[in-house]
């Protein structure tokens, strides 16, 4: 997991898409299944992480046989999947969340 903290305009962005590509270039192929998750509270950076990357996926994609699935998506957008795949799985819960607004660490329950 890769977590960045840096001013606005000092290229977030290019640095996290570069460190996925150059993982996802350099790894070897002898993955089942990836799944890449990228987020931002911010919708209008996820448009702008889906048309950045799109392109490098699709080639990265067919270069691994279509094995990888990559969702672009909200911080909200993947809470809600979360709580909607709890509330049909059998698999341990994750708590993603507090009552409250605030972010808690994710565990296991």
């Amino acid at each position: 997991m890769l977590a960045y903290w840096m001013a606005t305009g000092s290229g977030k962005t290019i640095v996290m898409h570069l460190n996925i590509l150059q993982y996802l270039t350099y790894i070897p192929d002898s993955f089942e299944t990836l799944e890449v998750i990228v987020t931002s509270p911010n919708a209008s950076l996820i448009e702008q992480h889906k048309q950045e990357l799109e392109p490098f996926f699709a080639y990265l994609n067919d270069r691994h046989n279509n094995r990888l699935k990559v969702t672009v998506a909200t911080t909200n957008a993947l809470l809600e999947k979360i709580r909607r795949t709890q509330a049909t799985s059998s698999y341990p819960k994750l708590l993603a969340t507090s009552a409250s607004s605030s972010w808690t660490k994710p565990t296991l329950a």
